[in-house]
């Protein structure tokens, strides 16, 4: 069981011991947010180290009103969306009707292993992947998503849409090649 009774009092005097404790508490579950994200190991690895750094110079800004691995996630997020736009260049970015695609939804989806999701979300374009794992995974709305990522919202409801039908194209292929496999075997 992980040990999440971290001291707030002792990280705000910057006491190492306490500042490992809460790195070593966090630092999976962050890596994990930072990696959907970005969408790839190093990226994750360099948002990780700045989330942290981040989180240890402002823990003075933590009023405690929430849980404190909220507080963190809502830094690794950020710092995530910034990395993220500071290396995204021109994105093709225009409307789409929702009926021009349909919806597209699978069971699957919703019942991935956490590698499969991180395999399923690499076919995503970065700023894709982005809009889809905010939604879908953070659960911020579509609105909030196209202020943080500086976007207009029929942008991000497109760019979710595309992910969507994307994810569905990938986990059908997938599911079509296992059948397929699996028939061969027999």
């Amino acid at each position: 069981m992980i040990d999440r009774n971290i001291s707030v009092p002792l990280l705000k005097k910057n006491n190492r011991a306490e500042q490992k404790k809460f790195y070593d508490t966090f630092c999976a579950s962050m890596f994990v947010t930072a990696l959907r994200i970005s969408g790839n190991r190093s990226d994750a690895e360099d948002i990780l180290q700045e989330s942290f750094l981040k989180a240890f110079r402002s823990i003075n800004s933590f009023e405690g009103r929430g849980p404190l691995e909220a507080w963190l996630r809502t830094i690794v997020i950020h710092t995530s969306i910034n990395f993220v736009n500071a290396k995204k260049r021109t994105y093709d970015i225009t409307s789409i009707n929702q009926h021009q695609y349909g919806t597209y939804t699978s069971p699957r989806l919703f019942n991935l292993e956490q590698r499969d999701l991180n395999y399923y979300l690499s076919f995503l374009s970065n700023l894709t992947r982005l809009v889809f794992t905010l939604y879908h995974i953070d659960g911020y709305s579509l609105k909030e998503i196209a202020k943080k990522v500086n976007i207009n919202e029929s942008a991000c409801r497109c760019r979710y849409m595309r992910a969507k039908r994307k994810l569905y194209e990938v986990i059908v292929a997938s599911e079509l090649s296992m059948n397929a496999n699996a028939k061969l075997s027999i």
